[in-house]
């Protein structure tokens, strides 16, 4: 009875044991991926699309830096000409990471856009490269009125 007792409670010590590292890995991929979106989002906010872009597209066309760079350079002219369409990102918060079948593939934020004289809040998806960089930016719903979002959709949501 003595053997039974310890083999049963060896196996649940070591059901307990992958529990907790299943349960922190998931923890500390959710901070990596908070602490990258929120680096990304304050560059982008802060107009640094040149580091903005570094960060989103790193892990894009590894084998290929001709076609990586012209990927570069077309986000960066498509956010500068956005800014001159009166369209552009000026604030976010409530940076979330989240865990879904199986991995911390996606997040969401609270992103705001400048249209011309006005703002307007989305909750935004973002998407995410295997080492936890935002890849795909797309704005969902509104909290006031809808502006027009689809020349930031067509640069921002089809990703790599």
């Amino acid at each position: 009875m003595r053997i039974v007792k310890a083999i049963l409670l060896s196996l649940l010590c070591l059901w307990l044991g992958c529990v907790l590292v299943y349960v922190g890995r998931i923890g500390y991929e959710k901070w990596q991926v908070t602490r990258n979106a929120t680096e990304f989002f304050s560059l982008l906010i802060g107009g640094q699309w040149e580091q903005a872009a570094d960060l989103t597209l790193a892990g894009a066309y590894q084998g290929d830096p001709e076609r990586q760079q012209s990927r570069r350079m077309a986000w960066i002219e498509r956010m500068t000409a956005l800014k001159e369409q009166g369209f552009y990102p000026v604030a976010y918060r409530h940076v979330t990471a989240d865990f879904d079948d199986g991995c911390v593939c996606t997040g969401h934020v609270d992103l705001t856009f400048q249209h011309g004289d006005r703002t307007v809040t989305y909750r935004t998806v973002f998407t995410l490269h295997k080492d936890y960089r935002v890849n795909q930016v797309c704005p969902l719903s509104p909290s006031g009125d809808a502006v027009e979002t689809n020349g930031w959709k067509s640069m921002a949501c089809f990703g790599d």
